[in-house]
């Protein structure tokens, strides 16, 4: 029995041994070929790039950019002003991009690039090309945000360019205006009139110089609708259309140096009710007919003939609009006019029908007092007589609407109307 386990002992002792030696010689032959691979790799030379792009960038540059997925210490970059021929090596980088200047404007140059791994060079790329930029007039002229009182334009930008010069015209017949200079190669141009045409070109200057005009780019405002919001000193006004004239759907807010206030000061009030003004304040002055005094270009402060109008729009007689003190009770003209929540009784069907949407603002007294909040508001019209001006006043405790002269040192809120003649 021992014989059998002493051979069986020896037979797995050699069994391993074997083993071992066979390892060690298969580990030796990876690692050979691992160094052989890396040896091979290193002693060809490398693919050469892929995918290059050449783009003119200004009138005298031009980028190139490139892929390559192999190890890869540089990259050579050779140029020619011919295809195929009279190629010269320019520069040398370890980036996959590289920017061509101080060439001639309106030019075509033509590339190739070689990737450089140790003292190995690869066979360059196909040929990229590109041309430069002229380097007058600025190009690609395009209007865009196109709204109803401004216009934004963009164009092709030119990062040798030290600023664009914007021009306007509103006529052909009349020379091109210089408007503003930009850095950018965008402008918005404001304050515009809805509905209307205008003529833009624009130059760049260049080393101190400014060039020709762009080419003429013709675009218009779109029309404004009443019933669009507008914008006014950085406040956004809703507006309504009742009958043939067209109101501001809230009270004016726009802050005078002096000569208008917040109900009791409070900044909250404005933003709620507007803000109230004295008569001359509201005018800024002026007198007459269709004065526009605080409010926008192409509206002005409602004249009390006005707001006889929106009365018989609201059903009132042409005879009781001429009338003093509350008229159109009957008629319910007052709570057309409030915001629904403010009529005498809730949830009748002519409750702020109008749209008008007359909040309870109160009004300030000649005495500087704050009063009648949340049961009064109060709103001048541009009229005056000796006596003082006429003025409109709401209660929510009374259906109608009051006309009277008041003293022009009250303080009443202001509604705007839109003057389209």
């Amino acid at each position: 029995m021992s014989f059998i386990q002493n051979t069986t002992a020896k037979l797995i002792s050699f069994y391993n041994q074997k083993r071992k030696v066979s390892l060690i010689i298969l580990g030796g032959l990876g690692v050979f070929v691992v160094i052989l691979v890396v040896f091979l790799v290193f002693l060809r030379a490398p693919s050469p790039p892929e995918e290059v792009l050449a783009k003119a960038v200004a009138y005298d540059e031009i980028r190139l950019t490139w892929i390559d997925y192999q190890k890869t210490d540089s990259y050579n970059i050779y140029r020619s002003d011919r295809p195929g021929e009279g190629y010269e090596k320019i520069s040398t980088t370890s980036g996959q991009h590289y920017l061509d200047t101080d060439l001639n404007e309106g030019t075509l140059y033509y590339y190739r690039i070689t990737s450089v791994r140790g003292e190995k060079e690869s066979e360059p790329t196909r040929e990229a090309y590109a041309i430069t930029e002229e380097r007058g007039a600025v190009t690609g002229l395009e209007a865009e945000n196109i709204a109803y009182n401004e216009i934004e334009i963009t164009w092709n930008d030119f990062r040798r360019s030290e600023g664009y010069t914007v021009y306007r015209t509103d006529s052909l017949d009349r020379p091109f205006v210089r408007i503003d200079t930009t850095t950018k190669n965008r402008y918005t141009d404001t304050d515009l009139d809805s509905g209307k045409p205008y003529y833009y070109v624009v130059t760049q200057t260049i080393d101190g110089e400014e060039s020709d005009y762009s080419s003429q780019l013709t675009v218009a405002t779109r029309e404004w609708l009443c019933g669009n919001e507008l914008e006014y000193d950085d406040q956004v006004y809703s507006t309504v259309k009742i009958g043939d004239q067209c109101w501001f759907a809230e009270n004016l807010n726009y802050e005078t140096t002096e000569g208008s206030w917040c109900y009791d000061d409070d900044k909250e009030n404005c933003d709620r009710y507007g803000r109230v003004y004295h008569f001359a304040t509201a005018m800024r002055g002026e007198e007459g007919d269709k004065i526009q005094g605080v409010c926008p270009d192409r509206w002005y402060i409602p004249m009390d003939d006005d707001y006889k109008e929106l009365e018989r729009e609201m059903g009132m007689g042409r005879v009781s609009s001429h009338n003093t003190g509350w008229r159109g009770l009957e008629e319910n003209v007052g709570d057309k006019l409030k915001r629904a929540s403010d009529c005498t009784k809730e949830g009748r069907p002519f409750c702020g029908a109008s749209g008008f949407d007359a909040y309870m603002g109160g009004s300030v007294s000649t005495a500087g007092l704050s009063r009648y909040i949340r049961t009064h508001t109060f709103f001048w019209t541009s009229s005056s007589e000796e006596g003082g001006g006429w003025r409109r006043l709401l209660s929510k405790e009374n259906s109608g609407i009051h006309r009277e002269l008041a003293d022009k040192e009250n303080g009443f809120y202001i509604r705007c109307i839109r003057d389209d003649d």
